[in-house]
């Protein structure tokens, strides 16, 4: 037996649409958000894209309306917000059962079908192995990180010896028994900036 396809579905363009006019109708407090938000928000794409925005021509909804079919794009395909689906709770336990099991299926053999790199916001996104994970947690790859944008933030430029000192400091007057120096220029800070030019932010909250 199989379940019907539509008791589990995935969430698509036309359910935030949704929820967002429900929200603004019914709600004061999210429409004051989404009013202040959309100020906020129009000004970070003239910031991101001001040097093409000169030859762009904006049209009114009546001019280029929104294609129905694009409703229909689950949001997966669009947004990190990925894996967000809708359920039909109506049905009993055994039915839901049953259409969480296809789903899982269906999941899985996407998943084995997916290649390790995708596109994101027009940028590649690389996915990593689980022993390319373990490296980037035994390299302390993540702390350069933190270094970097908090110098990055407070205009502080750290030397590859001054990030080796502070990531690596010796423990117990117990010298180190690598080139720590070495490590930070040739193999952390390249993989740092990997991660932070190839990598969806969002992953490494």
């Amino acid at each position: 037996m199989e379940a019907e396809q539509d008791i589990i579905r995935e969430f698509c363009l036309g359910d935030v649409v949704n929820l967002f006019a429900e929200f603004y109708l019914v709600n004061p407090q999210m429409r004051r958000i989404f009013q202040q938000a959309s100020v906020q928000m129009d000004r970070a794409i003239r910031l991101e894209y001001q040097d093409y925005l000169t030859d762009i021509v904006v049209m009114t909804e009546e001019e280029n309306p929104i294609p129905e079919s694009d409703l229909d794009t689950p949001l997966s395909e669009v947004s990190d917000y990925a894996d967000i689906f809708i359920i039909n709770l109506a049905q009993s336990d055994e039915v839901l059962k049953m259409a969480f099991e296809q789903k899982l299926k269906e999941i899985r053999v996407k998943e084995s079908k997916s290649k390790l790199s995708t596109y994101w916001s027009g940028r590649r996104t690389k996915r990593y192995t689980d022993a390319e994970i373990r490296k980037i947690v035994e390299y302390r790859v993540f702390a350069y990180i933190d270094l970097y944008v908090y110098g990055q933030i407070t205009g502080r430029k750290f030397t590859d010896v001054e990030m080796a000192a502070m990531i690596y400091p010796p423990r117990d007057n117990t010298p180190l028994d690598f080139d720590a120096v070495g490590r930070i220029a040739r193999t952390v800070k390249p993989k740092a900036i990997e991660l932070l030019e190839r990598t969806n932010p969002r992953l490494l909250l």
